[in-house]
């Protein structure tokens, strides 16, 4: 289950690596200034007054990141431009972001690109990322994937690491180059190795997925542990999980709740809803309905489809269908395949909501479509009480459903096929279905199967074997099997 999420929440890390540094400069987290880290602007603005190109850049560096003097975007964007106007490469990157983001005046990204090329053009790491980026996102200028690679890996070369992840990111998508998840891994382990912790991140996963990489869970724990210690949360719920399921490290579940804990608080909504399993289960920590609960409750009020789902079930147990239909509803326009089947059979029986068969029908198809067996037979069990195209419909999705193990459609087809009715009258058919709901210990199934022994419909008459079929269905009490059985015995 852990190692479940883990692999579904892969896409979302390398989707979200392509524009990950990008919003982290949009306001990088500062410590409050102090009175004595104060810096005295008074020696910078004279020189920067007097033409000094570098007091000029410093001074705009100070005022936009806020570093040992209040920030004022405003004020470093005019010494920025001065020191751009120049020469000074790192100005003109700083200026160019500046422009970018709308610090410090209007947001101007085609005259932001004009600055982060005459940087790029000599050689600024800093501007050919961020020119990179202009292209990648087609910010300032049209969008050119390659034209955006070819700088990502000029300043990626340089040994940016954020460029070094894109540059990985790049090619483990195949954007701007033809996919290539072994040259990605070469540019993540650049950055990971110069101690990057997103770097860390997708190296580990790159190593715990076999992406460009041998599968390695030892590796893979290693280094997501090393980025779980430098405090990046994401990794920090991959290496709980590892500690969860003892993949790559050996197996402790107290430290991997600690791991979680760790990364809930920091915001981490996959570590909350892990939180939430692991407390129901008691992995970790003795079971905790309420702690689970409220961690289940944090990750579905920030939109975790799964967790929404948990909570809708809990709601359901606490005999509360109208909240629990609500929760249901949430999760399953978030794409959970299970609220969008527990949703159509509250508003097909009224539960929790007024009936509607059909928006019932809409939300049991996308379920069944996307390979629900149970909203595959709940959709056909529908379909069978409509019109007849309908009810020709209902047995496409019985049989779908039965083919994936639905006891209720396999027992549907078995009778439809034993007595003609929708289906062309075919009693091995329905032996067929009838012995593989049995096997599933479904009683009626079990039942049926006894009937076809004793009287040879399907296979040849044999008394011993109907006599063992009823006795499975009488020890689930089957009435019908228990009469049988007393007949027989009379």
């Amino acid at each position: 289950m852990w190692k479940a999420l883990a692999l579904v929440a892969l896409a979302l890390v390398l989707a979200l690596g392509l524009v990950w540094e990008f919003s982290s400069q949009s306001d990088p987290p500062q410590p409050a200034i102090s009175q004595e880290n104060q810096i005295d602007l008074t020696p910078w603005r004279a020189r920067a007054e007097a033409g000094d190109s570098e007091a000029q850049l410093r001074l705009g560096q100070i005022l936009f990141y806020g570093q040992g003097a209040p920030k004022n975007p405003a004020e470093a964007r005019k010494w920025l431009q001065m020191a751009a106007t120049q020469g000074l490469g790192p100005a003109q990157s700083l200026l160019g972001l500046s422009l970018k983001l709308g610090q410090g005046g209007e947001k101007d990204l085609a005259e932001a690109v004009k600055w982060f090329r005459l940087a790029a053009d000599n050689g600024d790491a800093e501007a050919q990322f961020y020119l990179g980026q202009a292209f990648y996102h087609g910010e300032g200028l049209d969008e050119n994937k390659a034209e955006a690679l070819k700088w990502l890996r000029l300043a990626a070369g340089q040994g940016l690491p954020k460029a070094q992840i894109f540059v990985g990111d790049c090619y483990q998508e195949g954007q701007g180059a033809p996919q290539d998840p072994a040259e990605a891994v070469k540019w993540y382990r650049l950055a990971a190795e110069a101690g990057d912790p997103k770097g860390q991140l997708n190296l580990g996963l790159a190593y715990e997925n076999g992406l460009g990489a041998p599968k390695d869970p030892v590796e893979a724990a290693r280094w997501f542990f090393q980025a779980a210690s430098a405090g990046h949360s994401t990794a920090q719920t991959y290496y709980a999980c590892a500690l969860m399921e003892g993949e790559g490290v050996e197996q402790d579940k107290p430290s991997a709740l600690l791991w979680y804990l760790k990364a809930a608080a920091a915001g981490e909504i996959d570590a909350q809803y892990n939180l939430g399993l692991a407390y129901a289960e008691g992995h970790g920590a003795p079971p905790d309905p309420n702690e689970s609960f409220q961690w289940l409750l944090m990750a579905a009020n920030h939109g975790h489809a799964l967790a929404q789902t948990k909570v809708a079930e809990s709601y359901s147990r606490k005999n509360e269908p109208e909240e629990a239909t609500r929760w249901y509803r949430l999760a399953a326009a978030r794409g959970s395949v299970e609220a969008q089947r527990e949703l159509a059979r509250a508003l097909e029986l009224g539960l929790g909501a007024e009936p509607d068969k059909i928006e019932a029908l809409i939300w049991y198809r996308r379920s069944a479509e996307a390979g629900d067996a149970l909203a595959q037979s709940y959709l056909a069990a529908l379909l069978a009480q409509g019109t007849p195209s309908e009810k020709d419909e209902a047995f496409n999705w019985y049989r779908l459903a039965a083919e994936n193990g639905q006891t209720e459609a396999q027992l549907a087809l078995a009778e439809a096929y034993a007595s003609g009715q929708g289906l062309p009258l075919d009693p091995q058919a329905a032996f067929f279905w009838y012995r593989l709901a049995a096997e599933r210990d479904h009683p009626l199934a079990q039942y049926q199967m006894g009937l076809a022994y004793e009287l040879g419909h399907g296979p040849a008459p044999d008394l011993d074997e109907a006599i063992r079929w009823y006795q499975k269905a009488a020890a689930q009490g089957q009435a019908e099997a228990k009469k049988r059985l007393r007949d027989l015995n009379s």
